[in-house]
C-alpha cells in the first residue's frame, strides 16, 4: 500500500521505512517517483496552481516571502525546466543549509529528494564509491564530513565546465570555496532526466564526485602568477 505525503507545497512520494526522515510516510518507490501533478503554492492573497501558471511566475509570486517555499519545493519546480536551473537551485539549497532550528538540514534534504538512488539497494556510487545511502542519516553523514562539507555554506562557486551529453544527460563541474574561505574544492555533477509518477519529466542528480581540494591561498597564488 502506497502513501504520499505533502512536504510544503509539492507532493513527494516518500522514502520507505528505515529512511529515518521525520514525518515521511511509506512507499515502495524510489526517490525518483515524485508526484508534482497536484503541486500548489499559497500566495499572500490567492492560491495558484503550478499547472495553470508558469513555473517562474509561481516562484516570482513567492519571492516576497521566500521563507514559505521549502528548498526542495523550489527544486521540484525548476527540475521540470532544465538541468542548469536544477543544479543551481540545489547548490543554493546546500549553500543556505543550516544544522539547527526549524529549517535544519533543509538543503541536504532537498538534495536527498533529488538524488537518483534506489533506496532499497545497499550499494550506491552516488559519491564516487559504493556505499549504503538508503537512509537519510547515512546520506547526510557523507555531506557533513570532508570533502563534501565544502558544499555546505560555501562562500563562492564557479562553473568550470558544462556539457549537455544528450537530451537526457548533463555534466557539470564546479569549483567552490568552503564556508570559512580556506579551501577550494572541485566537484563534478551528473544529472539525468527521469520519469515522474504522473508521466512527466524531472531532472535528478545521478552523482556528485569530489575531484580534488587545495588551500585557497595556493589557488590565489597561482592566479596572481599567471
Amino acid at each position: 500500500m502506497e502513501s504520499n505525503q505533502v512536504f510544503g507545497s509539492v507532493g513527494f512520494v516518500a522514502h520507505p521505512i528505515g529512511s529515518e526522515r521525520t514525518g515521511v510516510s511509506v512507499s515502495k518507490h524510489s526517490v525518483c517517483d515524485l508526484s508534482l501533478v497536484k503541486a500548489r503554492y499559497v500566495g499572500r492573497n490567492c492560491r495558484v496552481s503550478a499547472l495553470k501558471m508558469g513555473i517562474r511566475d509561481v516562484l516570482e509570486s513567492e519571492s516576497s516571502d521566500s521563507s514559505s517555499v521549502l528548498p526542495k519545493d523550489r527544486v521540484a519546480l525548476l527540475a521540470q525546466l532544465s538541468p542548469e536551473e536544477t543544479l543551481s537551485a540545489l547548490l543554493d539549497a546546500l549553500r543556505e543549509n543550516v544544522h539547527t532550528g526549524p529549517s535544519a538540514d533543509d538543503g541536504i534534504d532537498a538534495l536527498y529528494a533529488f538524488a537518483n538512488v534506489d533506496v532499497w539497494s545497499i550499494g550506491h556510487s552516488f559519491f564516487g564509491k559504493s556505499m549504503d545511502l538508503g537512509q537519510f542519516e547515512r546520506f547526510k553523514r557523507v555531506l557533513i564530513t570532508n570533502p563534501y562539507q565544502s558544499l555546505l555554506g560555501h562562500l563562492e562557486r564557479e562553473n568550470i565546465s558544462a556539457l549537455r551529453v544528450d537530451k537526457s544527460h548533463y555534466l557539470s563541474r564546479f569549483r567552490v570555496l568552503d564556508s570559512v574561505g580556506r579551501t577550494h574544492s572541485v566537484f563534478s555533477f551528473s544529472l539525468s532526466e527521469s520519469m515522474l509518477a504522473n508521466g512527466g519529466q524531472s531532472w535528478m542528480v545521478d552523482s556528485i564526485i569530489h575531484e580534488f581540494s587545495c588551500p585557497a591561498t595556493d589557488l590565489s597564488r597561482n592566479e596572481d602568477g599567471a
